[in-house]
């Protein structure tokens, strides 16, 4: 699951916002969700019904943070259960750091507690590094990027090898050499079904409007055994 996620979610948001921090003039922010909450978008709940549905029972199954749990936080609608007191201060917390980022284009407004950890922007060329929210300490800027070694498996590690098999001389030799042996194969196939049917044409023909002397000329075994039979009624 993490494989996959690191594929579809990780590797793509950071690379974009390592991308916009290079080429945009705004400042660009990330962030990871680390605060558990209890509520619980319906896709998850039915992917744990149907886990335990099938016997797997385990604590891992409601661990971590779904994809768009914040938005839960956020965002009410009339299938939302009552928030928790942890939930309801986290959602005043994101609430607020929206609302100050699309007022000032910082998520931390001048109110902000001296206690609350600075949260800078992406500095380009710099490694993408996050700011965790959560209730529980630590709170703050990251100081690696999140799960910078598994993303390098998809950013650094595949890529290359895609590029140097491409690249390669060797490679695109075998390859056309390949592909010459494979159309050489077919067409001494084709040559050799063509050169079979002719010569069963030839050996057994299939017009069945043949005379008997012609049946008799391509048979000449046929022909001296007919005459002797003829030979042998007449001297009788």
């Amino acid at each position: 699951m993490k494989t996959f996620t690191d594929l579809l979610f990780t590797s793509c948001i950071w690379d974009a916002a390592a991308d916009l921090a290079s080429t945009s003039r705004s400042p660009v922010y990330t962030y990871l969700m680390t605060h558990h909450s209890s509520l619980v978008s319906p896709g998850v709940v039915a992917l744990n019904r149907a886990s335990e549905g099938t016997g797997v029972r385990s604590p891992v199954i409601h661990a971590g943070i779904s994809h768009g749990h914040d938005l839960n936080l956020i965002f009410s609608h009339p299938h939302t259960m009552k928030l928790s007191t942890p939930d309801h201060r986290m959602s005043i917390f994101l609430t607020s750091t929206l609302a100050s980022f699309v007022h000032t284009g910082s998520p931390q407004s001048i109110q902000t507690s001296s206690s609350v950890p600075v949260w800078s922007p992406l500095q380009p060329g710099e490694p993408v590094c996050y700011y965790k929210l959560s209730l529980k300490p630590p709170l703050g800027i990251s100081s690696t990027p999140y799960r910078n070694n598994e993303r390098n498996l998809w950013r650094q590690t595949l890529r290359y090898v895609d590029t140097a098999t491409v690249m390669s001389y060797a490679f695109s030799v075998a390859t056309w050499v390949l592909v010459g042996l494979l159309v050489l194969v077919v067409v001494l196939v084709l040559v050799f079904v063509v050169m079979l049917r002719a010569a069963r044409r030839d050996q057994y023909p299939g017009n069945s409007s043949l005379t008997l002397r012609s049946r008799m000329s391509r048979n000449p075994s046929a022909t001296s055994s007919s005459f002797s039979d003829e030979v042998t009624r007449g001297m009788s």
